[in-house]
């Protein structure tokens, strides 16, 4: 097989709130890997981040003039979520009201600075290359 071009992809998947774990939705494929994007194209109101997945590919053909496209190999995908809600830090969280205690250990124990609460009521730990939005910005971008 020969290397024939590359070719950039995104994708993005809608995440919703799970028992432990965040259930992943729907994924497609992106020609514009921005917010306003996955909001235009949103299955529903439910989701409460959106996981940006960046890959280069490899368009390959055989000598019959077969095409196949992979990842490049040893390439691992760059990954970015975008959340809606609100950027928490250990002090704001422990001002709710309610226990958080379990989860102010959570962010003191494994070194999370910040989480946010989102728009589904979850929190979520904030990690480099993360962007946490508004729920108010999202309603008026739409």
């Amino acid at each position: 097989m020969a290397e024939n071009s590359t070719q950039n992809r995104t994708h993005v998947t809608y995440l919703y709130p799970g028992s432990f774990l965040p259930e992943e939705g729907r994924t497609v494929r992106v020609a514009d890997a921005t917010l306003a994007w996955a909001l235009r194209h949103s299955p529903d109101d439910r989701w409460f981040a959106a996981e940006f997945s960046t890959q280069d590919w490899q368009r390959w053909t055989n000598a019959e003039g077969d095409e196949k496209w992979m990842p490049v190999s040893g390439a691992r995908p760059v990954k970015r979520r975008v959340y809606v809600g609100e950027a928490m830090t250990v002090d704001q969280v422990a001002a709710l009201p309610g226990d958080h205690r379990t989860l102010i250990s959570n962010m003191n124990g494994n070194g999370w600075a910040t989480v946010v609460r989102t728009r589904a009521g979850n929190f979520q730990p904030v990690e480099d290359g993360d962007v946490v939005v508004s729920a108010a910005d999202v309603e008026v971008s739409r």
